[in-house]
């Protein structure tokens, strides 16, 4: 696994995030709806502008015969911009963006070794072009609208689930981050001595468990990190019957 922080590479980190919110928003208007909480998922150039790769990508559906309106506004963005109209170059360092490919890939692959063989309600990790983290979730079935009249979370919160996330951080947090968010969201203090490794730790302003990239030190430091954090939180949240999410599969092993 090759770390690569923040700060080594935010503007080409930019550049795909943005051009994922283009890509995203297509699939979007193009693909049936689903609840939002199971999300959309899914050449680039240096010195190329947003509007540019908007253009393009547009242009190439229209030569197609497809033809959709976009809302053009960035989405759970700190910064608003335009995707048809922005004309500032954008950085692309392809070793760069590379190695954020293979971290993304990395959570990926712990997310769905931790995910795969329980038998309960889930969604499969997958891209989140508006926040830019791979994630996937454990979905309760219990009914909890969002109680604020918010157009995205009333969409993405509406039942009892838990989310396992992979983010690679920003200018206030330099280093990527796994992270395991309740909802209900549960902004009060929790046993943190609970979660293993020893480095992970629940924020209850964020409602979240945490565990850095950089304090991952053995093999297996992550699935404990998912599973001492689903035991948590779903105590937490009063969830019933999770035991037997976790009986074995009735199946010959795979080969390895």
């Amino acid at each position: 696994m090759n770390l690569i922080r923040h700060s080594d590479w935010a503007d080409t980190k930019l550049t795909l995030h943005l051009v994922s919110q283009i890509l995203g928003k297509i699939k979007l208007g193009l693909a049936p709806q689903e609840p939002q909480w199971a999300h959309v998922t899914f050449p680039l150039e240096n010195g190329k502008t947003l509007k540019t790769y908007y253009m393009e990508i547009i242009g190439t559906l229209q030569a197609s015969g497809v033809r959709l309106e976009l809302n053009p506004k960035t989405q759970e963005m700190r910064e608003l911009r335009y995707l048809d109209r922005d004309e500032a170059p954008l950085a692309y360092d392809a070793d760069a963006a590379l190695k954020g490919l293979r971290l993304f890939q990395y959570a990926a692959r712990e997310q769905a070794t931790f995910l795969a063989p329980l038998r309960c309600r889930k969604v499969k990790p997958a891209l989140f072009w508006g926040t830019f983290d791979v994630s996937s979730m454990i979905v309760y079935g219990k009914s909890e609208p969002f109680p604020e009249d918010k157009l995205i979370e009333k969409a993405a919160f509406d039942e009892h689930m838990i989310e396992f996330g992979f983010w690679l951080g920003d200018a206030s947090v330099d280093v990527p981050m796994f992270f395991i968010l309740p909802y209900p969201f549960q902004y009060t203090e929790l046993a943190s001595e609970r979660l293993q490794p020893t480095d992970a730790y629940y924020d209850a302003n964020m409602s979240e468990c945490f565990l850095s990239l950089e304090k991952v030190d053995r093999s297996g430091d992550i699935q404990a990190f998912f599973r001492t954090s689903f035991d948590l939180l779903s105590e937490q949240l009063g969830w019933e019957g999770c035991a037997h999410y976790f009986s074995p599969l009735d199946m010959p092993p795979q080969p390895k």
